[in-house]
């Protein structure tokens, strides 16, 4: 009983620790509501929050709220953004790794790793905070609790779980189309592994479809001349799509040569299982070659980010060199569970950039996503393979460290960029009186 109790002590300070972090490095994050100058009569009070929210012209009910309401509670908001992120990562050792204390600065390190370079619009944004960070915590929820169900607990874990469901299709479109393949993918699983579709997954799925369902009525049946009708839409025209859709890949290219932690652990993942595999030499020396190199390509890209914006396509290219190697490791593996795994990866990638090609408005923080996806597919593979690395017990006692210099990095950035805004503000006061 003492040990059980140190460690739940010992998982507490920790989760603090990653919450004061959090809330320290978005101390001086901007405040406002990207779109707000769309609303009119804007109060602040709750009543006038879920009004603007049901009526602000797109389906994205619970992220307007979160946006609108912490837009006008800037206080409330650092706590707010702090405690998501660490429910994130509490949920993510929960669903992964059973909870075991080991794994909560490691994978608050993957969390935080965005805010200093990574898509920093969604860590210094409310809005794109609110739209694109919360649903992630909600989609590890429903998980946790598909997987609390299927270990035997009770029923009425049903309840939240359908709850969460639907709620996660409420913050982004691009978020319900991700979590409506997973739903999919995770029932197929089912019927695979077992032969018939857990109650869990499909309580899941279902739950998933009624809340993309809402998603799609609340802006068809709401009508208000404050409506955000130019504000995104579909291209069409041939040409101007395949422009769109070269220039968001492109996009998409410059963020994802930016998720160097997560391919640094995918990589060392995919080299453990290729060791142990039986395959041709020549095979596992290129293969080898590209899982070390694309990291390090990502290291120069992130050193050097204004020549490789330039050369974005061609890291585009590289990156689906990367993947492929990800999956031929996978096949040469005959490992089930990491082939399956995998192949869900990918499809789901293919989902979370699809929709992107065709919208005529995007900013990076929509891609958040596609960092989301890869960081659980690193994860999964971590607690599948259990790779019994020599520095393991380095990482431990590293990533407190690693972590708080992130923190303390994103603390002066933020504090910088806050500077200069106020700056800004002030001057252009000013001007007009």
């Amino acid at each position: 009983m003492s040990g059980k109790r140190s460690s739940a002590i010992s998982s507490t300070i920790q989760y603090l620790l990653v919450f004061l972090g959090f809330a320290l490095s978005y101390t001086f994050t901007y405040p406002q509501y990207d779109v707000l100058i769309f609303t009119r009569d804007f109060s602040g009070n709750f009543v006038n929050v879920l009004r603007e929210a049901l009526y602000y012209g797109n389906g994205r009910f619970l992220g307007n709220v979160l946006g609108f309401y912490f837009s006008h509670h800037f206080t409330a908001a650092i706590f707010v953004t702090a405690f998501f992120l660490t429910v994130t990562v509490l949920l993510a050792v929960l669903l992964f790794f059973g909870g075991d204390g080991k794994y909560i600065f490691p994978v608050a390190i993957l969390i935080a790793f965005p805010a200093v370079g990574i898509i920093r619009e969604v860590y210094s944004m409310i809005a794109a905070f609110s739209n694109y960070a919360v649903p992630f915590a909600f989609a590890l929820l429903s998980q946790f609790v598909v997987k609390r169900i299927k270990g035997g607990g009770s029923k009425a874990l049903y309840a939240p779980l359908a709850l969460s469901s639907v709620c996660v299709c409420l913050f982004s479109e691009n978020t319900t189309v991700v979590m409506l393949c997973a739903a999919v993918i995770f029932l197929i699983i089912d019927l695979f592994d077992s032969k018939k579709a857990s109650i869990a997954n499909a309580v899941n799925l279902i739950s998933t479809a009624v809340g993309a369902l809402i998603m799609f009525l609340i802006p068809r049946l709401t009508h208000t001349s404050e409506k955000l009708s130019d504000y995104r839409g579909y291209v069409t025209e041939p040409q101007a799509l395949i422009y769109n859709a070269l220039s968001a890949l492109r996009s998409f290219a410059r963020l994802a040569a930016q998720y160097l932690l997560i391919y640094i652990v995918i990589s060392l993942l995919m080299l453990f299982v290729l060791h142990k595999a039986k395959t041709a030499k020549g095979v596992k020396i290129f293969l080898s070659a590209v899982l070390i190199l694309f990291p390090i390509m990502s290291a120069l890209a992130l050193c050097f980010s204004d020549t490789a914006s330039r050369y974005s396509i061609v890291f585009l290219a590289l990156e689906s060199v990367y993947m492929l190697s990800v999956f031929a490791t996978a096949i040469i593996s005959k490992q089930k569970r990491v082939i399956v795994s995998t192949v869900a990866a990918i499809i789901l990638l293919g989902s979370a950039v699809a929709p992107i090609l065709i919208v005529n408005h995007r900013g990076d923080r929509t891609f958040f996503t596609t960092f989301a996806i890869l960081m659980c597919y690193a994860l999964w593979l971590s607690a599948e393979l259990k790779p019994n690395f020599a520095f393991g017990r380095c990482v431990k006692f590293v990533s407190p460290i690693v972590y708080s210099t992130i923190s303390l990095t994103m603390l002066v950035l933020t504090a910088q960029n806050f500077a200069a805004y106020a700056y800004r503000t002030d001057y252009i006061a000013q001007k007009l009186t």
